[in-house]
């Protein structure tokens, strides 16, 4: 079955479940979780997306994307065996943000 991404979110397609969890410390934001491969982090009072996470084919996103406030970062489990913890507004360029590597 193939499911297709909603109108604020065009070209977003996929297979399997739809998922929404919180994404942040604001009420607006929402991970909005495609099939297994992508989730989006969509600002609904701006009505933008602030960040896409997209694996690879052979890795699956296990749960949706949720925001913890007690590590101020948001959480992902992969292929049943890995939890990932990640800040999707780290600027992965900046030789500073050790945390972003």
């Amino acid at each position: 079955m193939s499911l297709l991404g909603p109108s604020f979110l065009t070209g977003l397609e996929g297979s399997g479940k739809v998922s929404l969890a919180r994404g942040g410390p604001s009420q607006d934001l929402v991970w909005f979780r495609f099939g297994s491969n992508s989730a989006v982090l969509y600002d609904l009072s701006e009505l933008t997306v602030k960040a896409v996470l997209s694996v690879p084919s052979h890795v699956n996103l296990t749960t949706g994307v949720v925001y913890s406030p007690a590590l101020e970062k948001n959480v992902v489990v992969l292929n049943n065996t890995k939890i990932v913890v990640f800040d999707p507004s780290a600027d992965r360029n900046d030789p500073s943000n050790e945390e972003a590597r």
